[in-house]
């Protein structure tokens, strides 16, 4: 993944960094069952660069040079025991109720942790908008879905999100409506879609009010 910027009075395309794009095996018949994912968010002078499964941001400017490092405000959370013999219950549900055979041409390889964040949203006045990793039993496998708007159908408690300041530290915390999918953060608003039950998109706007 290429992180740049493209400047109208040259159209030239000013390359910032280089990131991979998920986490991946060596092995093509395993996979992740909830892979870190390499995501970034673009502010108004700044760009926030991060690996969900690391315990920090990376803060630079658009000339690539690092202006900052922030800490990630959620503890390691733990993958429970039973997440394996859930996903098997699943499975074994769909197979009986579908008549098929159902196989698995890769094998998972489960983490003793979550990634420590799932996502990042660059916000006005240098903040940043931190998306806690939620506690899945159903694998991800592939780690892009937690960065795009299919992720509703796994949203429907909604997320837990903690806002940072400039330097790192959390100073306030949120929770997203359920089936909201998080866009974009103004001074006053946030912007997202959201998916009903029905699997109707529609994109929403919803107010912010700060406490003193």
């Amino acid at each position: 993944m290429v992180v740049g910027r493209f400047v109208p009075a040259t159209e030239d395309f000013d390359t910032i960094a280089w990131l991979p794009a998920f986490e991946r095996t060596s092995d093509s018949g395993t996979m992740h069952a909830y892979p870190r994912n390499r995501v970034y968010g673009i502010g108004y002078d700044r760009i926030y660069l991060g690996d969900t499964g690391s315990d920090s941001i990376l803060a630079m400017n658009f000339s690539g040079e690092r202006i900052g490092t922030l800490p990630i405000p959620f503890e390691p959370a733990p993958v429970p025991a039973d997440a394996r013999e859930a996903l098997v219950r699943e499975m074994e549900a769909t197979q009986s109720g579908t008549g098929q055979r159902m196989t698995m041409s890769w094998t998972l390889v489960y983490p003793d942790y979550y990634p420590r964040y799932a996502r990042l949203v660059a916000a006005p006045e240098d903040r940043v908008w931190v998306m806690n990793y939620p506690p899945w039993k159903e694998p991800v496998v592939f780690a892009d879905e937690v960065i795009h708007p299919r992720i509703h159908h796994r949203l429907d408690d909604g997320a837990l999100w903690k806002v940072l300041d400039r330097d790192g530290s959390p100073i306030a915390e949120l929770q997203t409506p359920p089936g909201f999918f998080l866009l974009e953060v103004g001074d006053d608003y946030v912007l997202g879609i959201h998916k009903d039950e029905s699997g109707r998109e529609s994109v929403r706007l919803h107010g912010l009010m700060r406490s003193d």
